[in-house]
């Protein structure tokens, strides 16, 4: 079920940190990476580039990119530094996930000038495509 919290809606539950007023629930279908890629209008063997912003959810969200890996070049995801969500992941086990699948932290896109962040665009480049990148 998504909670719909306009530009806060997601599938767990907020924490007391982020906590609001869920406007209605939604029954939604899951899909995968893996599906979605295939699903492009693009030659499979074009580079893809995927931005994740699911509140909390991106762990599953790239635990779907299994049989398409090869194809994307690189990833932008929202990760939350702090614990804005029930049952979400750590923003370590999140980089270590991205590592263990050929994937490295290559840039922090967010700019937070008067606070610390609870959360944090992240870029990571495949280490298929970006050889000359040390990671």
């Amino acid at each position: 079920m998504l909670d719909e919290m306009n530009a806060k809606s997601s599938l767990l539950q907020r924490t007391e940190l982020t906590a609001g007023t869920v406007l209605r629930q939604h029954e939604v279908k899951v899909s995968t990476l893996d599906k979605e890629i295939d699903a492009l209008p693009v030659n499979s063997k074009d580079p893809v580039g995927i931005k994740i912003d699911t509140e909390g959810y991106e762990l599953e969200v790239v635990k779907g990119l299994n049989c398409n890996l090869s194809r994307v070049a690189f990833i932008v995801a929202e990760v939350s530094l702090k614990k804005r969500l029930e049952s979400s992941h750590s923003f370590a086990k999140f980089i270590n996930y991205m590592d263990s699948k050929g994937f490295a932290l290559a840039d922090l896109l967010s700019f937070h000038p008067n606070n610390l962040p609870s959360w944090q665009d992240c870029l990571f480049l495949s280490r298929n495509f970006f050889h000359d990148y040390r990671f």
